[in-house]
């Protein structure tokens, strides 16, 4: 999927295909997080943070290297679109490397069986003020979207009523996230 995203990038000739597509490629990367639980399938106990650390790690050294790699690699394509190719590139890199992985990784080992959650409920605390904490702490989720909102309103991507239409979301999802948060704690109010 992320090589989509890549390749739009590359052949974007307007800065609202160019943010879209930056957009969608940040709504990809959060998948990282599954990685995180397909690790702790293939891993003991033992040997798990050192896995993890290095998936982790080496994800973040990625990120890191090809802030140097890319350019250099625009440079040896060489003209004006060399950016373009180089991004091109990413996209047909995480192409071949996503194929690869679908046919050749499963949830987990052989033998092994995947366990699913009875239910998927909210974080639970253990007291009514980290429960206070945890609905504050949430706050600047929505703040930093709502700002999003704002910038992408600045730059004539959104109108003022789309504008005002997310942050009219983005205030009934809070609500909500608050509400599941709450009724998984019920305990901490007894």
């Amino acid at each position: 999927l992320a090589s989509i995203p890549c390749f739009i990038f590359a052949v974007a000739d307007s800065f609202t295909q160019l943010a879209l597509a930056r957009f969608a490629l940040g709504f990809i990367g959060a998948g990282f997080v599954v990685g995180i639980r397909m690790v702790s399938e293939w891993f003991p106990a033992d040997e798990l943070g050192t896995a993890e650390g290095v998936y982790g790690g080496w994800g973040n050294f990625g990120s890191a290297a090809a802030a140097f790699t890319l350019p250099t690699i625009a440079l040896l394509f060489g003209g004006e679109d060399g950016w373009r190719w180089a991004t091109g590139l990413t996209g047909l890199m995480a192409l071949i490397y996503g194929f690869i992985y679908y046919f050749s990784v499963t949830d987990v080992p052989e033998g092994s069986k995947y366990f699913r959650p009875k239910n998927a409920t909210a974080m639970e605390v253990t007291s009514k003020g980290d429960l206070y904490f945890l609905l504050v702490m949430k706050v600047p989720l929505y703040i930093a979207l709502g700002l999003l909102a704002w910038r992408l309103k600045n730059v004539d991507i959104f109108t003022e009523s789309t504008t005002y239409i997310v942050y009219f979301g983005l205030l009934l999802l809070y609500g909500y996230d608050s509400l599941l948060a709450i009724r998984a704690n019920r305990k901490v109010f007894r």
